[in-house]
């Protein structure tokens, strides 16, 4: 997907001239949707960037975030106070009470959609709209994915490299601290929404990238059994055998003596054993 992904995939053994950068599984989600130019949508996120760390404590939307989007919603609603918005959340209490927070401002013109409903319902939305503005990397991904022209921020990582990839570098927004120019991101969505070309241009690219995605799968679903088995042999060869403890030299061995057993020629304890005759016939001499 980026730089870093591709140097772990590297350090994996992996050619770097087999490694195409800007591929994420979305990406295999690509669809032809039937875009409103009358809809937005705006995917929210707690921060920017959005990953700065992987944890399972959901954490709540930032100050900075809550007040761009409130102030994004405004924007839009006063360029045209017949368009339509459509809020996408994560599945947080935090993130839920944002997003109930935004449509209360325009309950008829804004509605949302949690990420813990059914993926072909969200996707389906998402393909509905002219435009789409989105504070992370995945909701880009996923827009796109969907067939709609996108608009994103510079701090989000990993932002930078896919909108180049998509040829929307200049709907990339420069952003501090989670703070851009709110004027110029409802100007390129209300742009944007109406251009049927650029939504086909992003489709176009999509389903370029969708064929780098599929190759990387398969390249991957080769390399990762090729290294597990590797690592695996590395680890039998490297795993030191145990030692056999031996007495010092002189010394006497710990313990009961062993019972020592006859050597060759020797009699063999016990009563002799009784050799039962061959089937057909008697025993031959040489067996007596």
């Amino acid at each position: 997907r980026d730089d870093h992904s591709k140097q772990v995939l590297i350090g994996y053994g992996l050619s770097a001239n087999r490694v195409s950068s800007n591929g994420d599984p979305v990406l295999a989600l690509a669809m032809k949707g039937d875009a409103q130019p009358g809809r937005v949508g705006i995917v929210l996120a707690q921060q920017l960037p959005s990953r700065t760390e992987f944890t399972y404590v959901p954490q709540p939307p930032s100050d900075t975030i809550r007040e761009s989007a409130g102030k994004l919603i405004e924007n839009l609603l006063q360029l045209d106070k017949s368009l339509q918005l459509q809020v996408f959340h994560d599945d947080t209490e935090a993130d839920a009470e944002l997003a109930e927070q935004l449509r209360n401002r325009a309950p008829q013109k804004i509605s949302v959609q949690p990420a813990s409903g059914p993926f072909a319902k969200i996707q389906e939305q998402m393909s509905q709209c002219g435009a789409i503005f989105s504070f992370s990397l995945h909701g880009l991904l996923l827009g796109a994915a969907s067939g709609v022209a996108v608009v994103g921020l510079s701090e989000e990582a990993g932002a930078a490299d896919f909108m180049a990839s998509l040829g929307m570098q200049k709907y990339l927004l420069a952003s501090t601290g989670g703070s851009f120019d709110i004027s110029a991101a409802a100007a390129a969505l209300d742009h944007l929404r109406k251009e049927e070309a650029a939504r086909e241009s992003v489709r176009t690219r999509v389903q370029a990238l969708k064929r780098k995605e599929s190759q990387n799968a398969r390249t991957l679903g080769l390399l990762v059994p090729r290294r597990l088995m590797r690592k695996k042999q590395e680890e039998v060869i490297l795993v030191p055998r145990p030692k056999r403890r031996t007495p010092e030299k002189g010394g006497q061995r710990e313990g009961p003596p062993r019972e020592r057993t006859p050597a060759k020629g020797g009699q063999r304890e016990g009563p002799p054993r009784e050799r039962k005759p061959r089937k057909g016939g008697a025993d031959s001499e040489a067996d007596l």
